[in-house]
Formats: structure tokens, C-alpha cells, sequence
């Protein structure tokens, strides 16, 4: 399915928050996720679905400040 990651259109193969961060290959920590205006706490990763056409926005710590 279709979604958008930050803007940028993104070809997922899962359907929930945790196989989008493993298909991006990101790190399981200091990463959060925004599915529309939700932020998802970490603890439900595994069981909110992401739907087709959904907006998500992931952001991630970095030394020194945000990437």
C-alpha cells in the first residue's frame, strides 16, 4: 500500500507501526511516531494499523539535537 513518511511517499508492505519501523530499517529507540496528528507511544507499535493513503511523520534523536 500507498502511505507518506515525512512528506515522501513510501511503498509498505506490513500494516502496523512496528513493520514500518523495521521496513525503514530504523532503530527501535529514540524514534517517534505520528500517525496523522497521533503520536503513537512505543508500547502500541505493534498493534496500530497504518491504512492506505495514511500520513505519518517519524522523527529521530540525534546527538546535538533532531534529524
Amino acid at each position: 500500500m500507498r502511505i507518506r513518511v515525512n512528506n515522501e511517499p513510501v511503498e509498505f508492505k506490513g500494516r502496523t507501526v512496528a513493520e514500518l519501523i523495521e521496513q525503514l530499517n530504523l532503530p527501535q529507540t529514540g524514534v517517534a511516531v505520528a500517525v496523522g496528528m497521533d503520536i503513537v507511544p512505543k508500547s502500541d507499535w505493534e498493534t496500530t494499523e497504518i491504512k492506505q493513503d495514511e500520513e505519518l511523520m517519524i522523527i529521530r534523536a540525534a546527538s546535538g539535537g533532531m534529524i
